[in-house]
């Protein structure tokens, strides 16, 4: 088995990999939710919304990995930067329009000692819950970009001015020079 196919199983393995670490994350999540929004979901549709999206999302990442190189990264990078969206939003929902006087009552905690922490009752949703959605969503932006960005999978390695970077150019026939079929072959992609 040629070096190139065993790199490009090892690629699709880690890929493989990092989609089912976010769906689970997602899975997760969706879980958690459910079950703290269980009496809130009686009167109000905002609780729905974290919801439907982390579903979408659990059947959304596996379908675009598979046509990851055909637009599915990019799809995933749009629905990443999405979950930060809803993050945000639901941070501002939690906050119940006071986002300052909640993140000042959080710190008020670490202000009083331990035996007085318990007389403290919340009587809102945890603000900093909807910071999950960013992590998650970061996290998967994050993946998107692994290799040179969303949309980078066909373009190879180009400078800004259109020509290929000698630097890089020189780093990848070192990296490659034990095997010329690879070397060439990169040459061939770069020079395209």
């Amino acid at each position: 088995m040629p070096a190139e196919t065993k790199n490009t199983q090892l690629f699709r393995l880690l890929r493989f990999s990092k989609l089912a670490a976010l769906s689970g994350g997602f899975l997760l999540l969706l879980l958690e939710i459910r079950f703290q929004h269980r009496a809130a979901l009686i009167d109000d549709w905002r609780p729905w919304m974290p919801i439907v999206f982390c579903n979408i999302m659990i059947y959304l990442i596996p379908i675009a990995g598979i046509f990851w190189r055909n637009g599915g990264k990019q799809i995933l990078f749009c629905a990443y930067f999405l979950t930060i969206a809803l993050g945000a939003t639901g941070v501002y929902f939690h906050s119940e329009g006071h986002l300052i006087w909640r993140f000042m009552e959080l710190t008020r905690v670490w202000l009083i000692p331990p035996s007085q922490g318990a007389e403290i009752a919340a009587h809102y949703p945890p603000v900093l819950a909807p910071l999950s959605f960013m992590g998650l969503g970061l996290i998967g932006m994050l993946f998107c970009f692994e290799n040179g960005g969303p949309a980078s999978a066909s373009k190879g390695l180009q400078s800004t001015t259109g020509t290929t970077d000698p630097l890089i150019l020189a780093e990848i026939r070192s990296l490659t020079s034990e095997d010329p079929t690879i070397q060439s072959d990169i040459e061939s992609k770069m020079s395209a």
